[in-house]
């Protein structure tokens, strides 16, 4: 189920949770930025947040799924990734 803001645990060790939500930067683990969070998807049963829609703002925008396990820190309105660029276009598309 897609919403526009859903809560995860940024760590294990730090059992606080983050918000994501929409209109977020993205950025990879070298800095990049990649696009901005459209919404999230949330498992209807457990009510976990298990991805995020990812918009590529290209001429002709790109959406992509990304699991959440694979953010590093969410602060100030930024949600930094641990891997790097090339890595997303293997994420599947969302249309």
């Amino acid at each position: 189920m897609l919403m526009t803001n859903g809560f995860i645990e940024q760590n294990q060790a730090d059992p606080l949770q983050v918000e994501i939500a929409r209109g977020m930067f993205v950025r990879t683990r070298e800095n990049q930025e990649l696009g901005l969070t459209a919404a999230v998807v949330v498992d209807p049963d457990s009510g976990q947040v298990t991805h995020f829609l990812l918009i590529q703002p290209f001429e002709w925008p790109t959406y992509r799924l990304v699991p959440v396990r694979f953010i590093c820190w969410v602060k100030q309105g930024v949600i930094q990734l641990d891997l790097d660029s090339h890595i997303i276009e293997s994420f599947p598309l969302f249309v």
